[in-house]
């Protein structure tokens, strides 16, 4: 609980020069103050960013708390573990008073097992999206064995996301079986394989061979004013071994793209630092979650899909309206 005080103007806390000798006054601004609650209160023109530890409960301070005096109030700074399980402050307050204060903001998807009904699909000629249990992946996106064959699939957790309002991370596990003669795009706000590119804001993985070369992935993000790529040092894999991704997005910074290895640790790819999203939506929702794979040739390719996490912020003030 944040504690209100009398405050005036005390001696600047910064350090000290030979027009402002030490004396009582500067020596107690730069200290921490060390005491009961009530006698936290009594200290005389406390000013921002004095820090005091409570050592017993008083004026509605608690004891084993540190406070931080932004002009104003006596600000808690507890270190303790927060359960969230108490309507009390120094639990952090209830979990669900968290979720209800950012369930029109919060967008979290958690899909570490997929099935075939998890996505819309978008296929042409024999192209599936198929769910099989007997294996380590969970759905197979394939594009059947007819040049230009195309199987894509979008998940749509609610509105837009806006990728200028908070940090994102976008994570997937899977594998392709084949780098070459194949096209594939993976992530959040990326288009689906049937549309043109363009500069919606996004972020996610790409390759597109045509020639039969072997390709890595690129690192594709897009800020409403180009859409660019950076080509990772990350092979595309051919295997029925599935390898994780984890993408982290900063708005305006970076998009950081991470392979994450099965014993926890994890191996930077690449860092893009050019047309990084900042405050416009993926363009529409079926976009949110993106994967999908297109064959240059007459042979079947496949990109195996294990599961996939977002978290995010929707950008639609009228689902925010609606939903508090």
């Amino acid at each position: 609980m944040a504690v209100n005080v009398s405050g005036g103007t005390p001696p600047s806390g910064l350090a000290f020069t030979g027009s402002d000798p030490p004396s009582v006054a500067r020596f107690n601004r730069k200290c921490n103050l060390i005491g009961s609650g009530l006698e936290i209160l009594a200290f005389p023109n406390p000013a921002a960013g004095m820090v005091a530890n409570c050592i017993a409960d008083g004026g509605g301070m608690k004891a084993g708390t540190t406070y931080v005096f932004d002009g104003q109030l006596w600000q808690p700074r507890s270190m303790v573990r927060h359960t969230h399980v108490q309507d009390l402050d120094e639990d952090g307050g209830p979990l669900s008073e968290i979720i209800m204060k950012n369930v029109a903001h919060l967008c979290w998807v958690n899909k570490s097992v997929v099935t075939d009904v998890d996505f819309l699909a978008a296929l042409s000629g024999e192209a599936s999206i198929t769910y099989d249990s007997n294996v380590s992946w969970g759905v197979i996106f394939s594009t059947g064995p007819t040049t230009s064959g195309m199987a894509n699939g979008h998940h749509s957790p609610g509105p837009a996301v806006d990728l200028g309002l908070a940090r994102s991370k976008f994570v997937w596990a899977g594998f392709m079986t084949d780098n070459k003669m194949v096209g594939a795009r993976v992530g959040c706000g990326m288009e689906s394989l049937y549309e043109q590119i363009d500069s919606w804001d996004k972020y996610g993985m790409e390759m597109c061979d045509s020639i039969g070369q072997p390709r890595n992935w690129d690192l594709v993000c897009a800020n409403s004013t180009a859409r660019t790529a950076v080509t990772t040092s990350e092979n595309v894999q051919v295997s029925d071994n599935f390898r994780g991704y984890i993408m982290m997005q900063l708005p305006a910074l970076y998009v950081k793209l991470f392979m994450s290895k099965m014993d926890g640790t994890q191996t930077l790819l690449a860092t893009k630092t050019t047309n990084v999203p900042n405050g416009q939506t993926v363009g529409n929702q079926h976009r949110t979650c993106q994967f999908g794979i297109i064959t240059y040739e007459n042979t079947d390719k496949q990109l195996g899909l294990l599961g996939f996490q977002l978290v995010a912020q929707f950008g639609d003030p009228r689902w925010e309206t609606i939903i508090e």
